[in-house]
């Protein structure tokens, strides 16, 4: 027989039965389990009695009665929570202590057999035996017969349920059937704002106030806002890898304007209710963005102030840049695994008083679409207007409308949609421009058409109507992609050494000589525009000598020149060059380069300079100062390996 010592027992039989009604079905299911035992089994067994788990097995032949811990615990419910890249599983436990009461504990599956979680969860009537620690998490789940398995998807988003696509949101999820409330949402924090009303076929009433939008500022700045407001929810169907940033000083309304794009997707959000700020960790804003899937995103406010504006600008780098991957930095674990970490699967908006001096390179920004907001280019009327009309629920209803339509017809739009985008940047294709470019522009351009199609296809435009807005915001589209084309290039490190160049010279902090004479150079007007200045009738030399000069050939020391150009930057907290031959690569590729030694391998040139052969970086001098007037003598083109 069972040694009854090994079961401490306290309470008459009239105070059990007290307790056992004050306890719910699932812990009055733990006291009046039958031990699950088989006489002559070597098998070890669970069983709970008193509110405590006990284990029993036979050793020697002799039956083992061992108390494992005074609290009985039983999963009742494993939530998998599915976020569309992996899935995280969540035991929910019904717990009862000697008071009898049940506590109700949620504990990850990765922390369940640490037991960990009891004394936090438990507290420190909580006891574990000695040496007991072991056997607990399998007489939990051995005792635990009925499990309820219940998945969470807990993210925004397309995804393939039962048979269709559905987009996820807080208020259930959109299919070509209208809203289904069957699937389990859930959003934390300011996420749970991507709600939506049931869909419903929209009025032109409601097209006329969204096409409101388009009155907001310029048409070069409203036009690509009101594309990618369409353009976010084909993220899942087209590789959309850029981000746009709304640029404008303090009053701008560009908060305002990024609040009107977001209440599409949830009438809760406002200028200040956005789903990021600035001043998040750059994995709260990861995560978040992850999270926000196939719909806008705003990060709101970039604004160094008081912050560490280079830690800020290396979160900015990597939210941007993760954006225009599409993937997030890799992450070694235990010498061999590697971790994905969070990143953008949506269209991010963000705003700021000035684009980060971190994304001033070239790469980022041509992973991002900037448009300036000027005050004095916001209709403020319109804009009043808009904002009841987003607090209201018009914009979410119209997104809800758009999202069904695009659910039931998705199958035949995914090829569309990337065929079309193929074909339309191979169309906007320019020689001069980024390779992003085209395809920046061939995105907002299928925004545009999938929204104009949307409302043409619900009678609430008429053909007239849809060419003349397909029309106009083609125009005003190709009009802002030249417009952030033009702020690529003024970021390129060729064109930041050669601006950074003329502002060194104009503030006479660098010089050059003759290539000849190492003395003045012979210019016939100009002298002091390469860092020289008059004194009693003559010239003299200011700053660093970085070169020399002869007729139209500006030759540069390349250590000296670059030093100097990357101390400037540092003083201007610009972000610096990467390296000298990066840059000398990037003068090669531009045609800035007067000449260089193929044959070498190097982008110096060797030159006779003052008697001395010397290897230097070869400049006309017209790419320092169009239009500048050269020597008085004329000299003669010298050849690359003179």
């Amino acid at each position: 027989m069972m040694n009854q010592s090994l079961i401490p027992y306290q309470k008459n039989q009239d105070d059990r039965q007290v307790a056992a009604k004050e306890i719910d079905h699932k812990s009055q299911r733990c006291a009046d389990m039958t031990e699950q035992y088989e006489n002559g089994s070597d098998e070890k067994s669970y069983f709970t009695r008193r509110f405590c788990m006990f284990q029993r097995y036979r050793k020697n032949g002799v039956e083992v009665v061992e108390k494992l811990c005074n609290f009985v615990a039983m999963i009742n419910k494993e939530i998998v929570y599915d976020d569309g890249f992996v899935e995280s599983r969540y035991y929910c436990l019904a717990c009862t202590l000697a008071d009898g009461v049940v506590r109700e504990v949620t504990v990850s599956s990765t922390e369940f057999s640490s037991l960990n979680w009891v004394a936090r969860k438990l507290g420190a009537k909580a006891i574990i035996e000695y040496n007991q620690r072991r056997h607990i998490p399998a007489g939990i789940q051995t005792l635990s017969s009925k499990i309820i398995t219940v998945r969470t998807y807990s993210h925004v988003g397309w995804r393939w349920l039962d048979g269709q696509w559905r987009y996820l949101t807080a208020s259930g999820a959109i299919g070509s059937d209208g809203l289904a409330n069957q699937y389990n949402v859930e959003l934390d924090g300011k996420n749970r704002h991507y709600a939506f009303p049931r869909p419903s076929r929209i009025g032109s009433s409601a097209t006329q106030a969204v096409l409101k939008l388009l009155e907001l500022a310029s048409p070069e700045q409203s036009y690509p806002l009101f594309a990618a407001i369409f353009l976010a929810p084909l993220c899942r169907f087209l590789p959309v890898d850029f981000s746009i940033f709304l640029c404008g000083t303090s009053g701008s309304f560009k908060s305002s304007i990024a609040a009107i794009l977001q209440s599409f997707y949830g009438k809760e959000f406002n200028a200040r209710c956005l789903p990021e700020n600035w001043s998040s960790t750059d994995n709260a804003i990861a995560k978040n963005a992850f999270i926000a899937k196939d719909s806008i995103f705003v990060i709101d406010d970039y604004c160094l102030g008081n912050t560490n504006s280079k830690a800020l600008e290396s979160k900015a780098d990597r939210i941007f840049r993760g954006a225009g991957n599409k993937a997030g930095r890799q992450r070694l674990i235990g010498g061999a695994l590697t971790n994905q970490e969070h990143y953008s699967r949506g269209l991010i908006i963000a705003t700021g008083e000035t684009v980060p001096s971190a994304l001033s390179t070239e790469s980022i920004q041509a992973r991002l679409f900037i448009i300036e907001i000027k005050w004095m280019n916001v209709a403020t009327e319109t804009l009043t207007r808009l904002q009841t009309d987003a607090s209201s629920g018009v914009f979410a209803l119209v997104m809800s409308s758009y999202i069904q339509w695009l659910a039931g017809h998705i199958d035949a739009f995914e090829s569309i949609f990337k065929n079309r985008h193929r074909t339309l940047t191979q169309q906007r294709n320019r020689s001069q421009w980024h390779s992003r470019t085209p395809s920046n522009l061939a995105f907002l351009q299928i925004g545009l058409e999938s929204a104009l199609a949307f409302f043409r296809l619900n009678g609430t435009i008429n053909e007239k109507e849809y060419d003349s807005l397909y029309e106009k915001g083609l125009d005003a589209l190709v009009h802002a992609a030249e417009s952030h084309e033009l702020k690529i290039h003024t970021s390129r490190p060729e064109e930041r050494f050669l601006s950074s160049l003329a502002v060194l010279f104009d503030a006479k902090k660098v010089h050059i000589v003759d290539a000849d004479t190492g003395l003045t150079p012979r210019i016939n007007k100009g002298l002091k525009r390469w860092g020289w200045i008059k004194r009693n009738n003559e010239y003299v030399a200011q700053g660093t000598q970085i070169g020399w000069l002869k007729g139209n050939d500006l030759y540069l020391d390349p250590q000296i020149v670059f030093k100097q150009v990357q101390s400037y930057c540092n003083e201007r907290e610009a972000e610096p060059i990467q390296s000298s031959r990066k840059l000398w690569q990037c003068l090669y590729e531009r045609g800035y380069l007067a000449s260089h030694e193929s044959s070498r391998d190097t982008y110096t040139v060797r030159k006779m300079i003052q008697r001395a052969r010397k290897s230097v970086i070869h400049l006309n001098a017209s790419s320092v100062y169009p239009n500048q007037p050269t020597t008085s003598k004329t000299s003669n083109k010298e050849n690359s390996n003179d």
